[in-house]
């Protein structure tokens, strides 16, 4: 996939927080997660929270600017006491591996399981809130629009 800010599509993980009516705890994934590279670490970039509605949204995007589509969608729950830094990656696992963190990574611990085509189970390194509730995400593919 291209530099972030020159491609014409990207794929953003959005996460629904545990307060209702909250917005969503966005981050924009460098590639696509792939289930057959176990423990590849993969770069996101915190994006602005979305707002609630782009949890279940399919289709265009306000002013003309492209579409959404929904490529997976699931649960996460928080496995570890949260902090604020934010993570440098996601690291994907097979469901009996535990990721340690690092030194440039947070402590905390978010199991997902995302339920897509091929289905995929994933743990991943981000800031989070609440330990233990299970709380709902997906994941997008965003394409700009063509010109």
């Amino acid at each position: 996939m291209p530099a972030l800010d020159s491609t014409p599509s990207h794929w953003d993980l959005l996460l629904a927080p545990p307060l209702p009516a909250s917005q969503l705890i966005t981050y924009q994934l460098l590639e696509l997660p792939d289930p057959n590279r176990l423990l590849a670490k993969i770069g996101a970039r915190r994006l602005p929270d979305h707002r609630p509605l782009y949890l279940d949204y399919e289709g265009p995007i306000s002013r003309n600017r492209g579409s959404v589509t929904r490529y997976a969608a699931g649960t996460y729950t928080i496995a570890s006491p949260p902090q604020i830094t934010p993570a440098e990656f996601l690291a994907w696992s097979s469901p009996d591996v535990v990721v340690q963190p690092t030194p440039r990574t947070t402590a905390v611990r978010i199991s997902i399981e995302l339920q897509s085509q091929d289905g995929w189970t994933a743990k991943l390194q981000i800031p989070a809130s609440q330990p233990g509730e299970p709380l709902e995400l997906t994941l997008q593919e965003w394409r700009k629009r063509e010109l």
